[in-house]
């Protein structure tokens, strides 16, 4: 298949993964499936109402698939309505569902012979995909096409392989956040530290200056006791002058 510059050109974002842009290229589609003459499977995805990518991951439908097979990308709406009007009853892609068209494809053909993977929830992930690897599986055998690889194992060894890479990155994460919790811990434990050592400074020098304010006991001044109003009268005199009083 291929598209001209008045098509609009033709979009490839990965290994085997096309995009259709224009009623053109969708009308192209359309003949490339109903090839008598096509000996390869073709899958259909389309994007939920709304949406600009596929609902079903491409790379990862393409490791069900063999090494022949094709995927295109229809955005739903006006594209995938022309080429319902144009392709045998039922069996067009829409809103988020994936296609996958068998060869030997014709206006007389039963859709159930080119399964379709349709999610009520509009969440694609591994459950439709598993559904996807199930129903090829059927309609190989059921064709008799000899497959270089079952697309149900090819889905649980991708299904093991991102539950290790999910495990590598809990790990990871795990770690991380333990370490952090120890940077954490650390940092709390030094400004613990400073604030005791500024404490213990504080109180140093609190100490220091009340001591300054406080004199010792041998420096302290002897007060001298109030002189009496006769300034001529000896020391002697008082205790004469109470035993008089005491006559």
């Amino acid at each position: 298949m291929a598209f001209s510059q008045e098509d609009g050109g033709l979009s490839i974002f990965a290994s085997r993964y096309t995009r259709i842009r224009s009623h053109a290229q969708a009308a192209a589609l359309v003949g490339e499936l109903l090839d008598p003459n096509r000996a390869y499977i073709v899958v259909g995805l389309t994007s939920r109402p709304g949406e600009e990518v596929p609902s079903l991951h491409p790379d990862e439908v393409m490791t069900l698939l063999p090494s022949s097979a094709r995927v295109y990308f229809i955005p739903s709406g006006t594209l995938t309505c022309r080429m319902s009007e144009r392709m045998p009853k039922r069996t067009a892609p829409y809103n988020g569902a994936a296609r996958v068209w068998m060869p030997g494809l014709s206006a007389d053909s039963n859709h159930f012979d080119h399964p379709q993977i349709y999610d009520r929830s509009g969440e694609y992930g591994p459950r439709a995909l598993r559904v996807l690897a199930y129903e090829l599986r059927d309609a190989l055998e059921a064709q008799g096409i000899d497959f270089e690889l079952d697309p149900v194992t090819a889905f649980y060894e991708l299904e093991i392989a991102q539950i290790h890479e999910e495990l590598e990155i809990a790990r990871r994460d795990g770690k991380q956040k333990l370490q952090d919790a120890v940077n954490l811990a650390e940092h709390e434990r030094n400004a613990a530290i400073e604030r005791a050592e500024r404490a213990e400074r504080r109180l140093w020098v609190t100490e220091r200056e009340l001591a300054l304010l406080r004199p010792s006991h041998g420096s302290q001044p002897l007060q001298t006791p109030p002189h009496a109003p006769n300034s001529g009268a000896s020391a002697d005199a008082q205790p004469v002058e109470a035993s008089q009083n005491g006559v």
